[in-house]
C-alpha cells in the first residue's frame, strides 16, 4: 500500500509560507561520522538513513527489514529497542501537526509542503537544503554527503494525529511534503536521539570505527555479514 500523498484534505486556508531553503544548519560528524549532531535542533541523526535494511543486511536476514519498509508500531518498537555506539534511547524523529510554516493548514492540521517545524522538515529544508516538490537524494547540499543510505520516500516520525489515534504523521523525502497515514502503511525509519554524543563514548564491538565515505559503510557492512557468518566465509574480514 502506498503512502498517501493528500491524506490532510480538507483545507481550510493556503498560507503563503515561501518554499525557499534557509542557510544551511550546522550538521557534525561523531563517532566516525555513524552518527551526526544537528546542533540547531539539539539532537543527533544515525547516518544510516534506512538502518533497518542495512540492519537486515549485516544480520544474515535475521534482524530489520528487507526494504527497510515497516508500519508505525513495528517502527516505534525498532527504536525502542535498538543499540547503537552504546546509546539505547534512540527514538523516531518528533513534528508538529499545528506548524505554522507549513503550506496548508486545515482542520486536519498542517500539511504539504515547507513544513519545517518539526525534525524531519528542519532536516529536509535548513540542515541539508532539500527544495519542496524535489527529491532530497537529488537536490540537497554539501550536509547530505555526511549521510549514508538515504531513501527517496516516506519516513514514519514518531508524532500521532491526535483526533485519529490509528494515524501517524510522516515526510516525505520525495518532494518535501508532510502528511499523515494509517499506522498500518508500511514506511520508512530513521533513527534519531536527544542532544550531542558524549565524546567518552567509544560505542560498542559491533559499531563501526568509521563511516566517514561510502567505501567505508560498505567496509564495514562486509565486515558485519562476514561476523555474522552471512556469506558463509566467501568475503574476507579485512
Amino acid at each position: 500500500m502506498k503512502a498517501n500523498k493528500h491524506f490532510l484534505a480538507v483545507v481550510l486556508c493556503t498560507c503563503g509560507v515561501s518554499m525557499m531553503t534557509t542557510a544551511s544548519a550546522e550538521l557534525y560528524e561523531r563517532n566516525g561520522g555513524t552518527m551526526i549532531y544537528d546542533s540547531d535542533q539539539d539532537i543527533t541523526w544515525l547516518a544510516d538513513a534506512n538502518y533497518a535494511a542495512t540492519l537486515y543486511e549485516t544480520s544474515c536476514g535475521e534482524k530489520g527489514v528487507e526494504d527497510g519498509r515497516m508500519g508505525n508500531p513495528s517502527a516505534q518498537e525498532m527504536v525502542k529497542n535498538m543499540r547503537f555506539g552504546g546509546y539505547t534511547d534512540w527514538r523516531l524523529p518528533v513534528t508538529e501537526e499545528v506548524d505554522e510554516t507549513c503550506q496548508v493548514h486545515s482542520v486536519t492540521g498542517s500539511s504539504s509542503y515547507g513544513c519545517s517545524g518539526g525534525e524531519m522538515g528542519s532536516l529536509f529544508y535548513h540542515a541539508l537544503g532539500g527544495k519542496a516538490k524535489h527529491r532530497l537524494t537529488q537536490t540537497h547540499n554539501s550536509n547530505y554527503s555526511k549521510f549514508r543510505n538515504v531513501q527517496s520516500g516516506t519516513y514514519w516520525t514518531g508524532t500521532d494525529f491526535s483526533p485519529v489515534p490509528q494515524i501517524g504523521m510522516n515526510f516525505q523525502t520525495s518532494d518535501g511534503a508532510q502528511n499523515a497515514n494509517s499506522k498500518s502503511v508500511k514506511l520508512l525509519v530513521w533513527p534519531v536521539r536527544d542532544g550531542d554524543v558524549d565524546a567518552s563514548s567509544h560505542g560498542d564491538n559491533h559499531n563501526p570505527s568509521s563511516w566517514g565515505s561510502d567505501e567505508a559503510w560498505m567496509k564495514w557492512k562486509k565486515q558485519q555479514r562476514y561476523h555474522n557468518q552471512c556469506d558463509k566465509g566467501s568475503v574476507s574480514k579485512h
